[in-house]
């Protein structure tokens, strides 16, 4: 098995199944032109630049869109997501090495193991 393969494998969820407690519905990955790092430049534009991975130095990446729901509500034992308006993220996969970062509009987040559990990823 691949570097990559070892480290997408192990883990118990593809992402985060939520962010700071909200649900979050991921969609299909493609390939990303451009790799991990989107800065603002000084007029606050969203700029792409191509920076290697952290830990491989590969510069290719899967990309992927995701957002949660605006809230959600606990009844009964079942947490339902509901509300428009959640946050959008989008997070990068390394192609080399299998390791992830998220974008959740402000921050660039690098995922760890426990992101990947039950209850997500919390800042």
């Amino acid at each position: 098995m691949s570097r990559f393969t070892n480290a997408v494998a192990s883990r118990p969820n593809d992402l985060p199944p939520a962010w700071d407690g909200l649900p979050v519905t991921w969609g299909e990955w493609t390939i990303d032109q451009v790799f991990l790092c989107r800065i603002s430049d000084d007029a606050g534009s969203v700029v792409p630049h191509r920076e290697p991975c952290p830990a491989c130095g590969a510069v290719e990446a899967l990309i992927c869109e995701g957002h949660t729901a605006s809230r959600i509500r606990r009844g009964t034992g079942n947490v339902v997501a509901f509300g428009a308006g959640g946050l959008s993220l989008t997070a990068y996969r390394c192609r080399g090495c299998g390791l992830d970062h998220v974008h959740d509009g402000t921050w660039l987040w690098q995922l760890d193991p426990d992101d990947y559990a039950g209850e997500g990823s919390w800042a």
